[in-house]
């Protein structure tokens, strides 16, 4: 996990390793249909605006796509919500090194001492994703 420091957040990067084509991988990051069997509830994305709109219980969430790139495997969106306004989660894959395996790295904001509890958190719904594949 690598850290970079930014005022009083921190950019955490996870990494996680799947046994599928870093296509299939990328589509279960990108589709709405697709991120509500792992990620939310409900996710409903409008093209012409190009936000997500995630939904969990009685609670939603929007964000803004800021890079798509199908070629290369990545994903960027920022959040929209008061409390997190402004803050990007990018998500790459790519074939490990080892070409056995596709990796999944994952760049993401949270505030300065709480890596751990992002990483466990991450941990819980990469799981969750991994049930998908």
């Amino acid at each position: 996990m690598g850290v970079n420091i930014m005022y009083n957040k921190k950019v955490i990067f996870l990494s996680y390793y799947f046994r599928c084509k870093p296509e299939d991988l990328f589509f279960m990051l990108h589709k709405p249909e697709a991120l509500q069997n792992w990620l939310a509830d409900k996710v409903y994305f409008d093209s012409k605006t190009k936000i997500f709109t995630f939904s969990w219980n009685n609670t939603q969430e929007q964000a803004h796509v800021t890079e798509v790139d199908e070629k290369y495997h990545v994903l960027a969106w920022e959040w929209l919500g008061e409390h997190n306004k402004g803050e990007q989660i990018r998500f790459q894959v790519a074939l490990a090194e080892n070409e056995e395996h596709t990796e999944l790295i994952i760049e993401d904001i949270c505030e300065s001492g709480d890596e751990k509890i992002y990483q466990q958190k991450w941990d819980k719904i990469i799981r969750r994703l991994s049930l998908t594949l």
